[in-house]
């Protein structure tokens, strides 16, 4: 855990927002190329970016805020607090997509093509944002004996303060550590695991992307791929669970996982009709 980059005397940057800047940048900046190579107009497709970072920003938020609204009480002026943290990437994506195909509509772009790129490009701004996360501490796992285990500090500010460390406050209010303790115990760094499954789907979505496979149906692949991953890493992920044993996040994922198979099913029926009607 490092969360400032820099820091001198009263001034410092936060290293979660640099970084969670930077996935949005190098996505972008994939984006932009891809959809130069197939000859889209390049004010639209910087038009795109700036309908999708607030997208992203906006929506990653609000749902944050909403499943995390006693946390909120009487200090309301701390919801669009976007340097401390505090994103939850399902709520971007819900928003982001109906953002996306409303431009494409109305600056007469092909929603799947973009939606193409646009599958390529999510792992790669993933893979910087996660280890923002890692940066900030949150997102971390559950207390763990494995080896690839890490323990985040108690972290203070200049009075002295607990001010970070997710992890090491968490396990403070629920008295597993005493407030003498430098360092939380061991967890799984789930943000480190994340961005390293991010890596490995960028190349595999690259690879799809490069060899024209699932043409016009990219997005759904990465869809099904990133649920199917986020539902087994929540297990090990320390978030609250909501219902019947599932967490948020898994509770979503299985939905994408229906809808993307659903999609996949509608797509080989309609390929089946059209073929007998010829």
């Amino acid at each position: 855990m490092h969360p400032y980059l820099i820091r001198f005397s009263e001034i410092s940057i936060a290293a979660y927002p640099i970084l969670y800047g930077l996935g949005i940048t190098f996505a972008g900046i994939l984006i932009i190329i891809l959809g130069i190579q197939q000859g889209y107009n390049i004010k639209k497709l910087g038009n795109l970016l700036l309908v999708i970072t607030f997208a992203i920003l906006v929506g990653s938020r609000i749902f944050y805020v909403l499943q995390y609204h006693t946390d909120f009480e009487n200090k309301w002026n701390q919801a669009f607090d976007f340097v401390n943290g505090g994103q939850v990437f399902y709520g971007g994506l819900l928003l982001t997509i109906p953002s996306i195909i409303l431009y494409c509509k109305l600056s007469h772009l092909p929603i799947r093509g973009v939606f193409d790129i646009i599958a390529v490009a999510t792992p790669l701004g993933l893979i910087v944002g996660r280890l923002g996360c890692f940066c900030r501490g949150c997102c971390y796992g559950k207390i763990t004996n494995s080896s690839l285990a890490v323990s985040f500090p108690k972290h203070i500010d200049f009075m002295g303060n607990i001010i970070g460390s997710p992890a090491f406050i968490h396990q403070l209010n629920d008295k597993v550590i005493a407030h003498a303790t430098l360092h939380s115990l061991p967890v799984h760094p789930t943000q480190l695991y994340s961005a390293f499954a991010s890596l490995c789907i960028f190349i595999f979505m690259f690879w799809l992307y490069k060899k024209e496979y699932a043409k016009g149906r990219l997005l759904f692949v990465y869809l099904f791929v990133y649920a199917i991953f986020r539902f087994f890493i929540e297990f090990i992920r320390n978030n609250e669970i909501i219902f019947i044993g599932l967490t948020m996040a898994q509770i979503i994922s299985c939905f994408f996982i229906v809808g993307c198979l659903f999609s996949k099913y509608i797509f080989v029926l309609r390929k089946k009709v059209c073929h007998e009607d010829k």
